[in-house]
């Protein structure tokens, strides 16, 4: 079934959840229709009528008739992770981006003001979503005084958008790949729903999008203002995108074996070639940069343990599922015996050899689940989740022979002390402190090298 709609007036969430409804091997595509100029007067004709939020429906059927439907895109996501706040009109107007109008984020990342100009530049620079393992784009047609954009397709509050940019690499490869798989179908005929956006963004390449196709079949089509496809059982409305549809009667013949390249790209189109690697390459490196300072923010340098404020923050977490009666956990605090010696003895380097040879020990006797923190200087602290006290005391004793039998190198032989306690329901995070911390003070006034349970 092919679809021409009036995607900006037309209630489409209610059109489509009719069509989703037809049975999952009839294949649905299409495009929207609109004006140059944006108009809101769309109008769909009939031979005794017009219609202001209509669409035009053709059906295929035969009783041979084959059809394999595709689509490729070639935009990529950019930047940081947003998320949709508000929308009005079912999607179509996005409102605010984490709470703030929405072209804010255009102003922010590509220094543009909400003027006349807005559509003109933003249309090449589209949000992108993610919805049920697809990647899709939505372009924004114009913005209010208010600082929300009208869409050409549908977004949802709740989703996580990023900023889109147009790859021509990509654009091109993709067109050309998704070509050489509709070859493989052999079709008869083929029909093309073409983004206006890809047009203007290709510019002298834009044929190439279609001239691909051509090569393999009859082609027909346009350029559309959102496309339509059934993917996965549901139907999108798609930006940015090429849908292709062939068909043929019958089963395919002889094998076609054309081999289909994406053109050289020359001129502009070749400059903006480099500058896209330019900023691939600089957003791998912001972005191993974030991931490094993310783990530095809650990891200790030295042992790559959780640091103290990390290990607090899994620790209250841990008590609020206690709380829920969801499971039991248990605590363990730990003391390295006389660690002074070592530094004073062996040197620093020493030291810090031991403290990172321990921490290897806490991560091969505890589970992957449970949290181990650094706690300060030769103190840790071990959260055991679904963990009653007794099972904590055992893991801590096994600790504490593991490490006293451990040869740390130039002779150093090293003992901990520790402190076991299970987490009570609804205590206060401060008295949970002071008895494992009281258990860990009898050990080491008892004669250190013990656990003691409380």
């Amino acid at each position: 079934m092919e679809i021409l709609a009036d995607l900006k007036n037309l209630n489409d969430a209610k059109f489509f959840s009719v069509l989703d409804a037809l049975p999952a091997e009839l294949k649905v595509f299409g495009g929207g229709s609109d004006a140059y100029d944006n108009s809101n007067h769309i109008i769909v004709f009939t031979q005794n009528d017009f219609y202001l939020d209509g669409a035009v429906c053709v059906i295929y059927c035969g009783g041979q008739l084959q059809i394999h439907t595709a689509y490729s895109l070639g935009w990529k996501s950019l930047g940081r992770v947003m998320e949709v706040t508000q929308v009005l009109d079912d999607g179509m107007i996005l409102q605010t981006v984490d709470n703030r109008p929405a072209t804010d984020i255009y102003r922010k990342y590509l220094k543009l003001q909400n003027d006349i100009d807005f559509h003109e530049t933003v249309d090449k620079f589209p949000i992108m979503l993610q919805r049920r393992g697809k990647e899709l784009a939505r372009v924004p047609i114009m913005s209010n005084e208010d600082g929300s954009i009208i869409l050409g397709a549908k977004i949802a509050k709740g989703e996580k958008i990023k900023l889109g940019y147009g790859d021509p690499n990509m654009v091109m490869s993709q067109s050309a790949k998704a070509a050489q798989n509709m070859a493989g179908f052999q079709p008869e005929g083929i029909l093309l729903f073409n983004c206006i956006t890809r047009k203007g963004f290709l510019k002298d390449y834009a044929g190439y999008d279609a001239q691909s196709f051509a090569s393999i079949a009859t082609l027909s089509g346009f350029y559309t203002y959102g496309e339509i496809l059934r993917l996965d059982g549901h139907i999108d409305t798609m930006n940015c995108t090429l849908v292709s549809v062939g068909m043929r009667e019958g089963i395919a013949g002889t094998t076609n074996t054309c081999v289909i390249t994406p053109p050289k790209l020359t001129g502009y189109m070749s400059v903006i070639d480099r500058l896209i690697a330019l900023i691939e390459a600089t957003t791998a490196d912001l972005e191993e940069a974030n991931i490094k300072m993310e783990y530095y923010a809650s990891h200790d340098r030295l042992t790559g343990v959780l640091n103290r404020g990390e290990i607090e923050a899994r620790l209250h977490s841990t008590m609020e599922a206690v709380n829920r009666e969801i499971y039991s956990a248990s605590v363990v605090m730990f003391d390295i015996d006389d660690f002074k010696k070592v530094n004073d003895t062996y040197g620093h380097d020493a030291g810090d050899s031991v403290l990172q040879s321990i921490s290897k020990i806490l991560r091969a006797q505890t589970r992957a689940y449970d949290h181990i923190g650094r706690w300060g200087g030769e103190e840790f602290f071990l959260v055991l989740v679904a963990t009653n006290k007794q099972n904590a005391y055992q893991t801590g004793e096994q600790i504490r022979r593991t490490i006293a039998d451990f040869d740390f190198g130039e002779q150093i032989r090293v003992t901990i002390s520790l402190g076991v306690t299970e987490i009570k329901p609804s205590e206060d995070l401060l008295d949970l402190y002071r008895r494992v911390d009281e258990a860990l003070y009898h050990a080491k006034r008892n004669g250190k090298n013990q656990t003691i349970l409380v």
